[in-house]
């Protein structure tokens, strides 16, 4: 298989010098262009990419630092088939879309590419499809510098979204991970690549008489077989999702996975840090009770950090600064004690019973319902709460009520949050924006589980994770869960 080369060259430098018009966006800390297409290729499109089969990957800056000259950049691309340049635009605030800027050599020029990868990223994100576009110098060449010294095969730059008009900006920095999927999988299918671990044999083609019909209660549904010593082998997929059964593949560890749960190796025992490992809609850590902990940092990002670790309970800045225990407003209980000052309780009003995932010393973990940790019977060791969610999803009861302040942590954003069997915890992160509602349908259709707290998530939903897998956010929180060594 010929290898693709990719050379991205997140656009400008580090700082407010590169804000370029950049709207002030609550709560995020790289509000200015060059800043913003870094973290985009790093810790985005980067990934996405490696996820696919014969694809390496370049960068023209290395550190968020880096400013190198124009015609540095396109000298960086010699020898590989693309250079992409990533932007986003400005437009005197009423600007709205993504467009590509492809060279005008016509011996450089992939049109049909930038087309099918303009379409992918304005449905993906909701914005315009603005097109490709060329732009040309007075003496003939191109216009735009990385483009008339780049010296890939082919050259261009995307421009994903107008950073100077709040509205839709938002659509991007709001869902970088399906700005840069939609981008990756555009690439790709041009260029007949697949994602690594997803390719399952092709069953033999159907030839003549090479069906065979199967009954389910009243319904009867012709299924691709193979007849082999007097034996039907069928379609197992064809079988199961006409009986009503989800069935999808975990690429991380090659198992076919029916209705959340593994049809093989379902009972694997885990090592390390927890079994990471997606589905549809969700990003998971499995571990045991006694691989999770919940610790103070101060206001750090799992990242920073450095323990492996993924977000975690309630927080409020204006109770206290995040670098403050006393900020954290949910429970929080690590060793039997409470890692800050309101961690004890669900709400110091003592009007409402919320959700808590508490572990025990035998490994051992349960969902339960309390206001104080005074009300847990027997011995503890980590206790984390939240809003109830699975079978006990009722937000209302718990005092999270639309139209106040506690609407945000219904609201369509990025979530996260805590499970338990009672031999397993799981540390779950949605993979694009979705109503808390949402995710708790997709963690009991997906996973199976139905004992579930939603903790803190919007920016503030994260996870690290060995592999540098994960959610990346820049937003500091004062405490996180950590992932222990088991096995």
């Amino acid at each position: 298989m010929k290898e693709l080369s990719i050379m991205l060259d997140p656009g400008h430098g580090a700082g407010v010098a590169h804000n370029r018009g950049f709207v002030n966006i609550p709560d995020r800390s790289y509000n200015n262009e060059g800043d913003n297409n870094f973290i985009f290729v790093r810790d985005y499109l980067t990934p996405e990419f490696l996820e696919y089969e014969g694809i390496r990957v370049g960068n023209t800056r290395q550190a968020i630092t880096d400013n190198p000259s124009i015609e540095a950049r396109g000298k960086m691309a010699k020898g590989y088939d693309l250079l992409i340049s990533s932007h986003t635009n400005a437009a005197s605030g009423t600007g709205q879309g993504v467009e590509i800027w492809d060279s005008t050599n016509p011996k450089e020029s992939i049109k049909v590419l930038c087309d099918a990868i303009c379409a992918n990223i304005a449905k993906e994100i909701g914005t315009v499809n603005r097109g490709t576009k060329y732009k040309k110098s007075s003496n003939g060449s191109n216009y735009y510098g990385v483009l008339r010294n780049g010296l890939a095969k082919h050259n261009f730059i995307i421009e994903y979204a107008f950073h100077d008009n709040y509205n839709d900006i938002i659509k991007f920095v709001g869902n970088m991970k399906g700005a840069a999927e939609a981008t990756a999988k555009a690439i790709a299918d041009y260029y007949g690549l697949k994602k690594k671990g997803n390719t399952v044999d092709p069953v033999p083609p159907v030839q003549n008489n090479n069906t065979v019909k199967i009954r389910y209660k009243d319904s009867v549904k012709e299924v691709s077989r193979i007849l082999k010593d007097d034996t039907n082998y069928v379609n197992v997929r064809e079988v199961l999702e006409f009986t009503g059964h989800r069935v999808d593949w975990n690429g991380v560890d090659q198992e076919i996975v029916i209705d959340g749960d593994t049809l093989i190796n379902s009972d694997k025992e885990i090592t390390g840090y927890g079994k990471y490992f997606k589905t549809e809609h969700l990003e998971v850590v499995e571990t045991y009770p006694n691989g999770i902990y919940t610790q103070f940092v101060g206001g750090k990002t799992c990242r920073q950090t450095g323990a492996y670790s993924g977000s975690g309970v309630y927080f409020d800045p204006s109770t206290a600064p995040v670098t403050s225990s006393r900020s954290i407003v949910a429970i929080a209980v690590n060793g039997g004690k409470p890692i800050g000052e309101n961690s004890h309780t669900a709400d110091y009003t003592n009007r409402y019973k919320r959700g808590a995932i508490v572990t025990r010393p035998d490994n051992t973990a349960e969902f339960i319902r309390i206001n104080n940790i005074s009300e847990i019977k027997r011995e503890y060791d980590v206790v984390l709460g939240g809003i109830s969610m699975g079978t006990e999803y009722n937000p209302v009861k718990e005092g999270f009520i639309p139209a106040n302040k506690n609407d945000d942590v219904l609201r369509s954003t990025f979530h996260t949050a805590l499970a338990c069997k009672k031999d397993r915890v799981y540390h779950i992160t949605s993979l694009g924006n979705c109503t808390l509602a949402k995710f708790n349908e997709y963690i009991m259709k997906e996973l199976g589980l139905e004992h579930i707290i939603g903790l803190d998530g919007g920016g503030s939903s994260q996870l690290y994770f060995e592999g540098d897998k994960g959610k990346i956010s820049d937003r500091i929180l004062p405490m996180v869960i950590g992932f222990k060594k088991v096995g």
